[in-house]
């Protein structure tokens, strides 16, 4: 008996085994085969039986590919054109790229080809097309290049694509020896495409300056190139334009255009002696135009000679009282009065402006703070009632009468409207404060817009989308909901999968963009309201800000520095995560502020900064400095993380130590503008995280 039950238990154990052995085999090959897609584990994949479904075959497929065996995939690759597979273009996008990547133009060529011929309306073909330019002008095939870049004009409906594309048709025409034809196409991108810094222009056009010869180019297209050159900062190229250009082979229209630009030239070489010899030559040549008397007026401010200056503007003013240069005088015009010391007339003057320019807020600005300074404060209420017209003004007008007669109404307001800036900020810690209820600012959660799969234009693409972004390439399923985005009308919910995807793909900045598309009206629901301010590394941050600095302090820094992009650069060069100078982060190291070992403190400091990690490091390493320095003030401690603590240091020294008049008296706009946009985040990650807003104190 006690054997025969014996038998029983190992005949169960056998079929239990054989069981599991078949229950794995065949999880492995169906719903786990995308895990181990996902893991990278190619090898497992191919030892199965070959898949007979759509997206399983591809999975097979596209291990093959990354295990290099490509004879097997030549063999299927006939069959699958004969069968119309669906996941064929994917396949030979991927193809393409793989014969890319591996240096062989040719067979990279003929897998685009292919795409093409079975799939010619396929959204990849522009970016392998791409992919096929940049090769090719990496390895100084410049007419390959030049060709594939003008496929992908033709090819694409994205402005990012087209872009690039003409970026790598003007390096082509370069290399080629068109460069007055690559110069005048660069001009064209940079003016054309707001995308387009000039920080990028700049250094695409850095290593052919020095053989832009003006000689090539006729009298127009030297002054059109000369203001170019000009604009990006290349000054001394710009003059060497200017300085051959005979004014009388331009056209009238293109002369004025010529004056103005020696002038701004002269201007910014402070060559006062030159420029005074360009205006009265010109004056002597055709009379008292406005363009002459506005640059003559700039010049003599420029001197100092305001009295002259005033003199000067006024005669523009009242020779062309309709000139295109009318703000701008009227604004020099009152500057100069004031430094002269003529309080009157410099009234008379702002209150001229704000007549004949309505629609300008800057002009009632200046008046309410000249007012409220001199304490007429009727007049200074009188300028921010009109201030209030102003939607982006609202805000800051309305806080500024509670700071006159401080009455709760105007807070109220403010907190009622949603618009969380920082004059709302101000406004609910003053209703705070005096113990009024203060709104939360967010609604209740809401249901997000979805996307309708049955009311898709072109629903294919969002099958592959799904697919794609679930085994996580997520290039390729980017292409595929970037293409439905153009072509369907149900933008909303599209926007909220974009956030969502991007934010699974790691594209801090995109996911946080799409976000701030879904809101409407100024209340923004709980649960927007988390992907608008988003706790991405947050566990990071924690750690590096131990105890001493509020995480999300730091998230609201991260936020207004770089929207969360590990690999920003702006155009004064900061790079990362908390938007770094290379010469900050080589001083915070020095210090030994940071646990680099040498190889990390050896790392080419650039590089360095685009580690997301090291560069949260470094920059709250750097903040924490600044904290200290500052003995915990938040004011000076934010300012100084942008404008550097020595401006910080003369600032506390000369400006009010009112908080409010403070902040508006910051010789710097973007300094104060990012004080703004910091206050205005981490209001909004302490309430939407924390529950509360208890900031330290400003000074």
């Amino acid at each position: 008996m006690r054997v025969r039950g014996l038998f029983f238990l190992g005949l169960l154990l056998i079929i239990g085994v054989a069981v599991l052995f078949s229950f794995d085999f065949n999880s492995a090959s169906e719903a786990d085969l995308y895990s181990l897609f996902r893991q990278g584990d190619y090898e497992t994949i191919v030892s199965l039986p070959k898949p007979t479904e759509e997206e399983t075959l591809f999975l097979y497929l596209v291990s093959l590919l990354y295990l290099d065996q490509e004879e097997e995939i030549e063999k299927e690759i006939p069959s699958l054109q004969t069968k119309d597979y669906f996941w064929l273009d994917h396949f030979l996008y991927l193809y393409s790229l793989h014969f890319i990547e591996k240096g062989d133009l040719e067979k990279a060529t003929m897998a685009k080809e292919k795409l093409e011929n079975s799939f010619p309306s396929s959204p990849l073909l522009p970016y392998i097309t791409l992919s096929l330019a940049q090769y090719s002008l990496q390895n100084d095939l410049f007419a390959s290049a030049l060709a594939y870049s003008i496929q992908v004009l033709t090819y694409s409906e994205s402005e990012e694509n087209s872009l690039s594309a003409l970026k790598t048709i003007f390096q082509s025409l370069a290399h080629l020896g068109y460069l007055e034809e690559a110069t005048l196409l660069l001009r064209h991108i940079y003016y054309d495409f707001p995308t387009m810094s000039s920080r990028e222009t700049r250094e695409l056009i850095q290593p052919w300056i020095s053989q832009i010869s003006p000689e090539k180019f006729s009298p127009s297209q030297r002054l059109s190139v000369a203001d170019f050159l000009f604009s990006l900062g290349f000054r001394k190229e710009a003059g060497v334009f200017l300085d051959q250009i005979e004014e009388a082979l331009l056209p009238p229209s293109l002369q004025k255009n010529m004056f103005i630009l020696r002038a701004r030239f002269l201007l910014g070489e402070e060559d006062w002696k030159e420029l005074e010899q360009l205006i009265n030559e010109n004056l002597l040549r055709k009379g008292e135009r406005e363009e002459i008397l506005f640059y003559r007026g700039v010049l003599e401010q420029r001197k100092a000679n305001y009295s002259k200056a005033v003199q000067i503007y006024e005669r523009l003013l009242f020779l062309y009282p309709d000139s295109e240069y009318a703000f701008n005088t009227y604004q020099n015009l009152a500057f100069s009065l004031r430094i002269t010391g003529e309080e009157q007339k410099y009234l008379e003057t702002m209150e001229k402006i704000t007549l004949c320019f309505p629609e300008k807020s800057a002009p009632l600005w200046e008046l309410f703070q000249f007012y409220y300074n001199k304490n007429q404060l009727p007049l200074a209420q009188e300028m921010l009632e009109k201030l209030k017209s102003f939607p982006e003004e609202k805000n800051k007008a309305l806080f500024w009468l509670f700071k006159i007669d401080s009455s709760l109404e105007y807070l109220q307001e403010i907190v009622e409207s949603g618009k969380i800036d920082y004059y709302y900020v101000r406004a609910w810690q003053e209703l705070k404060i005096r113990g009024e209820n203060v709104p939360f600012p967010f609604e209740e959660e809401a249901v997000l817009p979805q996307v309708d799969s049955t009311n898709l234009s072109y629903p294919e693409h969002w099958t592959k989308y799904q697919f794609l972004a679930k085994i996580e390439m997520w290039r390729n399923a980017e292409i595929e909901i970037l293409f439905l985005l153009s072509k369907n009308s149900q933008k909303k919910g599209l926007y909220r999968e974009l956030s969502e995807f991007y934010a699974q793909k790691g594209d801090y900045q995109k996911s946080i963009l799409y976000s701030l598309y879904l809101q409407e009206g100024e209340k923004i629901p709980l649960n927007l309201a988390r992907q608008i301010y988003p706790e991405f590394f947050l566990p990071s941050i924690q750690k590096l800000a131990g105890g001493e600095l509020d995480p999300y302090l730091i998230l609201a820094i991260v936020r207004a520095e770089s929207f969360f992009d590990p690999v920003a650069v702006s155009s004064a060069g900061a790079i990362g995560l908390a938007q770094i100078m290379p010469s900050t982060a080589l001083w915070v190291i020095e210090k030994g502020w940071t646990n680099f070992d040498d190889e990390e403190e050896d790392e080419d400091i650039s590089l360095l900064l685009l580690n997301a990690e090291k560069n949260l490091e470094i920059g709250i390493s750097y903040f924490s400095y600044l904290w200290k320095r500052f003995e915990g003030k938040l004011y000076p401690a934010i300012c100084s993380y942008n404008a550097g603590p020595g401006r910080v240091d003369q600032w506390l020294e000369t400006l009010s130590p009112d908080p409010e008049l403070f902040v508006e008296s910051i010789p710097f706009p973007e300094t104060q503008n990012y004080l703004k946009k910091v206050m205005a985040n981490y209001f909004a990650y302490s309430l939407l995280y924390q529950g509360d807003f208890n900031p330290p104190p400003y000074f």
